[in-house]
């Protein structure tokens, strides 16, 4: 079986009779994953208001950083999320960028997440690991997974009887 397709005539009659809502084949699904990742991540940017919270960084339709006068503008993929209240953060925007815009937005709203560009997200970044709070909250939610030592648990047999 083949795994790539063509796009013969053959697939594109196939695609139009089925009411499937992905393509079949990994070109297809590939390109279709990629245009939802895009449009969300675009609604993302617009929906935070599209201007980086800390230095004001502008989201344009631009293929490179460009500085024109005092303003500076970055295409959409140059921003990240930061959630602000990360006490509630369930997901990583990033993971669920390819999922519906309701649930997108409901943890945009939950964690009252702010834009920013990915210089300034990094420095946010930097400011919680050296939070010594935020890090033993983040320990603690791993303590289920993980052991004293900080290492990995092995995991446990399922019943008695197992080896």
């Amino acid at each position: 079986m083949d795994i790539m397709c063509d796009c013969s005539q053959r697939c594109i009659e196939y695609a139009e009779k089925t009411t499937k809502k992905y393509a079949d084949c990994v070109v297809k699904r590939t390109k279709l994953n990629k245009k939802i990742r895009d449009r969300n991540k675009r609604k993302v940017v617009d929906y935070l208001g599209g201007e980086c919270a800390h230095c004001g960084m502008i989201a344009a339709v631009v293929d490179k950083v460009m500085h024109v006068g005092k303003a500076t503008f970055a295409p959409h993929y140059a921003f990240d999320v930061e959630h602000v209240k990360w006490e509630k953060k369930k997901y990583r925007i990033s993971n669920i960028i390819r999922y519906s815009w309701k649930r997108i937005k409901k943890e945009l709203d939950d964690c009252e997440c702010i834009l920013l560009c990915r210089i300034c997200h990094a420095i946010e970044t930097q400011k919680l690991y050296n939070n010594e709070d935020w890090v033993a909250k983040k320990r603690a939610s791993h303590k289920a997974a993980w052991g004293d030592d900080g290492k990995l648990k092995s995991p446990q047999p399922l019943n008695s009887t197992s080896a």
